[in-house]
């Protein structure tokens, strides 16, 4: 009974300190909590051998060791999550390039569905055309042009609501 008591009072005293001492290593406050409650839990095991004169070195310096080695362990996690990403990246990559592929083709259908002007802006645009070179390309106003990619975009955007079900490939 004796040492449960004694346990609780050093439990009541140090838990706190050594939880701040703890978040000065580890910015997880999960963590620094699991790393003092492990240390009081090595202590329970082994109170019978650790002197009362040591007691608050011992529970720092395992407090402090065990922060050490969470910051460890969490390089070595971090390192291999960077290994893994690095070795996925070509098919990630391909992946996404499908998507885009996926996108224009849809864009594409959407674009034969026009009606003169429009396709004619829209490609021009999609060449890299700005609104004025388009303007002065077709011998128009700007804010014709404007107005004709205002909706040739509205005629695209309703096409692709109405056509495609994965529409997931246009949101980012």
């Amino acid at each position: 009974m004796e040492k449960k008591l004694v346990f609780e009072q050093l439990f009541k005293q140090y838990y706190e300190p050594l939880f701040c001492f703890a978040c000065q290593f580890v910015s997880s406050e999960e963590e620094c909590h699991d790393i003092v409650s492990d240390a009081f839990e090595d202590v329970w095991r082994k109170m019978e051998h650790i002197q009362d004169s040591t007691i608050k070195a011992y529970l720092y310096t395992a407090v402090r060791n065990r922060c050490v080695n969470y910051l460890r362990h969490a390089k070595v996690r971090q390192q291999y999550i960077d290994y893994c990403e690095k070795m996925t990246a070509n098919y990630t990559k391909a992946d996404e390039l499908l998507e885009q592929e996926e996108r224009n083709k849809w864009v594409a259908m959407a674009i034969k569905e026009l009606t003169p002007p429009d396709d004619l802006i829209i490609k021009l645009y999609g060449s890299g055309k700005k609104y004025r070179e388009i303007a002065e390309e077709m011998n128009l106003s700007m804010s014709f042009v404007k107005k004709v990619m205002s909706r040739a975009t509205r005629k695209i955007r309703e096409y692709i609501v109405k056509n495609v079900k994965n529409r997931d490939l246009f949101i980012s």
